[in-house]
C-alpha cells in the first residue's frame, strides 16, 4: 500500500512540473510501435529522431555506441512521417578505428563487463567477463602487417 501511495505522489508531482510519463511517438515512424530496423529510414536524420526519443537504444540503431543512429544512411530531409524540426544529432564522434569500419556489432561498450569494448591498433574486441572470452573479434589482415622477422614465441600481455 505504501508503494502505491509512493507512486502516485512520483506520478502527480511529474505531471504537475510539466514532465511526461510516457514517450510520445505520435510524431515518429510506425515500426516504433514494433520493431525499427535501419532499413525502415529513407535518411540518418530519420533514425537519429528515434534513436533521441528512445535513449536506451531499444532498436540498436546505434551499434557502436557513439550516439548517431544508422550512420550508413545518407545524410538529408527527407521524411517519410509527418514533417516535424529535426532534433540535433549528437555531437559524439565516429571511431576512426579500422577495425570497427562496419560497426560495432554488440554494441560493447566501457561500461559493461560483459560486453566491454577493447579497442587496439592491431584489433578490436567485445570482452566478456562472466565467461573470460571475447564476444566478438575484429581485426584487418593484409600484406601491410607481414614483417621479415622470424617468430619468436615471447608474447607479453598487453599493458
Amino acid at each position: 500500500m505504501t508503494i502505491y501511495i509512493f507512486r502516485l505522489i512520483l506520478i502527480l508531482i511529474l505531471l504537475l512540473t510539466g514532465c511526461s510519463t510516457d514517450i510520445s511517438t505520435s510524431d515518429l515512424p510506425t515500426c516504433t510501435s514494433s520493431d525499427c530496423n535501419c532499413s525502415d529510414f529513407a535518411t540518418q536524420e530519420e533514425a537519429q529522431r528515434v534513436l533521441d526519443a528512445f535513449p536506451d537504444d531499444r532498436y540498436k540503431l546505434d551499434r557502436d555506441g557513439n550516439g548517431l543512429a544508422c550512420e550508413s544512411l545518407a545524410r538529408g530531409k527527407k521524411t517519410t512521417t509527418p514533417n516535424k524540426a529535426m532534433p540535433k544529432a549528437s555531437s559524439a564522434i565516429a571511431s576512426g578505428n579500422v577495425n570497427l569500419k562496419y560497426g560495432n556489432p554488440s554494441n560493447a561498450n566501457l561500461k559493461d563487463t560483459n560486453n566491454y569494448l577493447l579497442e587496439r591498433p592491431q584489433y578490436t574486441l567485445s570482452y566478456n567477463c562472466k565467461t573470460g572470452i571475447p564476444n566478438w573479434v575484429s581485426w584487418q589482415l593484409n600484406r601491410d602487417w607481414l614483417g621479415s622477422v622470424d617468430r619468436s614465441d615471447d608474447f607479453r600481455p598487453d599493458v
